[in-house]
């Protein structure tokens, strides 16, 4: 047996260094990427031809966004939290696929 090589049990779990800084880059690369197409848009060249514009409450149920999203054809919509008067995220189509992936691997509905 080689004494140099360790069992699997004794690599270790947590991230290296080296891939939080590549996260850390991406991370900013994206934020860097996002602002510099805001400022070069105007806002109502953003704006979806027909005028529509979705925000969700933050108390509203995953099936009832749903439901609006694919009623309005969107991608995404914000999510405003009226009692902080502040934007809390983006709920995207990508959302309800991690949704439903988690409610498949728990196999228990979502609450």
């Amino acid at each position: 047996m080689d004494v140099t090589s360790s069992p699997p049990s004794a690599i270790p779990k947590t991230p290296s260094l080296t891939i939080l800084h590549e996260k850390s880059v991406i991370r900013s690369a994206g934020k860097s990427a996002i602002l510099s197409f805001l400022r070069s848009h105007k806002s109502l060249s953003v704006v979806r031809p027909s005028g529509k514009v979705v925000v969700f409450d933050s108390r509203i149920s995953v099936q009832l966004a749903f439901y609006a999203l694919v009623e309005h054809d969107m991608q995404c919509a914000p999510i405003w939290d009226a009692d902080t008067r502040e934007f809390k995220g983006l709920l995207t189509v990508t959302d309800f696929i991690e949704i439903l992936r988690g409610y498949d691997t728990r196999g228990e509905p979502i609450a």
